[in-house]
């Protein structure tokens, strides 16, 4: 489903139309909706659901400092965490690298620009750029990959259906984010019991049932056994998740 779907599905499920349910405030509701869901991925699954990988364009000869991926497509409102950096000096092999807190270096940071090995190689996450030490000492392309957690970014006019939750869900799922910002607009109308029953609804289809004082996983489940393995298959060798 793309937002227009979304929408008109969400407002045959309201009972609403254009004049009193706008797509701005359709598509609000739906984007809480997309990112409550989100939540519970990396909640209930593991944090790393939404790992991806980036490689910086270019390295520079005596620079330590690289912003991190900021262009339309990897900004740093889809960027939630760094989990680890690779270098390559220069040799075509990737060196994991150590992430540091400068405070408890031993020496004052300029030290490890030219003295660090580059067979261990360190970092460090000032802002929104990563420093890595040693420098390197020519400009190469493609020399420093970026292991990172994703935020979500708002569903959109522009986003198509194979791109809702990033190609990570299937889209036989997309329903439910239909499902759970039908509360937000009964909660804005003051229709609190209908909120309470869409609520209960979507918690149903997403976790199946309650038992021993928790949700069983349903929908997460099935993302947990395939969706997750597939996840942790394309980790890299030396990224440790506890399964």
């Amino acid at each position: 489903m793309n937002w227009a779907t979304l929408i008109t599905e969400l407002r045959s499920a309201t009972w609403t139309n254009t004049w009193n349910y706008s797509d701005i405030l359709a598509l609000i509701d739906l984007n809480k909706s997309y990112h409550y869901i989100e939540d519970c991925l990396t909640q209930e699954i593991w944090e790393s659901f939404l790992y991806q990988e980036f490689i910086t364009d270019t390295t520079v000869a005596g620079q330590k400092e690289y912003t991190l991926p900021a262009d339309i497509s990897w900004n740093l409102d889809w960027l939630n965490k760094v989990l680890g950096i690779s270098i390559d000096y220069g040799d075509s092999t990737y060196v994991k690298a150590t992430k540091v807190d400068v405070n408890s270096l031993d020496k004052d940071v300029s030290w490890y620009e030219t003295n660090q090995s580059t067979s261990s190689p360190i970092y460090t996450i000032q802002d929104n750029s990563i420093m890595i030490f040693p420098v390197p000492t020519a400009t190469t392309i493609w020399d420093i990959k970026i292991y990172w957690v994703q935020n979500l970014i708002d569903l959109t006019a522009l986003t198509d259906e194979d791109d809702v939750f990033n190609w990570k869900i299937h889209k036989k799922y997309h329903p439910l984010i239909v499902l759970w910002a039908e509360q937000y607009w009964y909660i804005r109308n003051k229709q609190l019991d209908k909120s309470q029953e869409a609520e209960w609804r979507f918690h149903w289809k997403l976790f199946w049932e309650y038992v021993n004082g928790k949700y069983a996983p349903w929908m997460m489940d099935m993302l947990n056994t395939r969706q997750r393995g597939a996840r942790i298959r394309q980790m890299p060798t030396w990224f440790k998740v506890n399964v």
